[in-house]
C-alpha cells in the first residue's frame, strides 16, 4: 500500500506495519520467512514525504536523469526498510550506494579534468 503525506518529517518515506505483524517481524529476523515473501507476508504502507526536499529534488530529477533518479528512489526505498528493521540483505543497497557515490563525484566538464 502507498500514502502520500504533506506533513513535515525528517524522513522522505517510511514504512508502517500493523501492530498485529509486531510477532511476524521475530519470525523475520530468525529467518523464518523468506527474502522477498517477507513485504508481502507482513502487508507494509509506504509512505511518501512529497514536502521532503528529497523527494521533490527527486522528481525534478526524473524529468532530467531517470535512471539516476531510479537509483535515488530504490534507496530511498531501502533506506525506509532500514528504518523499520525490515532490510535482510544490504549487499545491493551497498552496490547503489557505491554507484550513486561514483555518479555524484564523476567529474561534470571534461574542461576541468587534466
Amino acid at each position: 500500500m502507498l500514502q502520500t503525506s504533506g506533513t513535515s518529517s525528517e524522513h522522505p518515506c517510511m514504512i508502517t506495519i500493523g501492530a498485529e505483524m509486531g510477532a511476524a517481524r521475530h519470525f523475520l529476523r530468525v529467518g523464518q520467512v523468506k527474502d522477498i515473501e517477507h513485504l508481502a507476508f507482513l502487508k507494509p504502507t509506504l509512505h511518501i514525504n512529497l514536502n521532503h526536499p528529497i523527494i521533490s529534488t527527486l522528481i525534478k530529477l526524473h524529468k532530467s536523469d531517470p535512471a539516476t533518479a531510479t537509483l535515488v528512489a530504490e534507496q530511498i526505498y531501502d533506506n525506509a526498510l532500514v528504518t523499520c528493521g525490515l532490510m535482510k540483505d544490504s549487499s545491493k543497497m551497498v552496490d547503489r550506494v557505491n554507484r550513486l557515490l561514483s555518479e555524484l563525484l564523476k567529474p561534470k566538464s571534461s574542461i576541468l579534468t587534466p
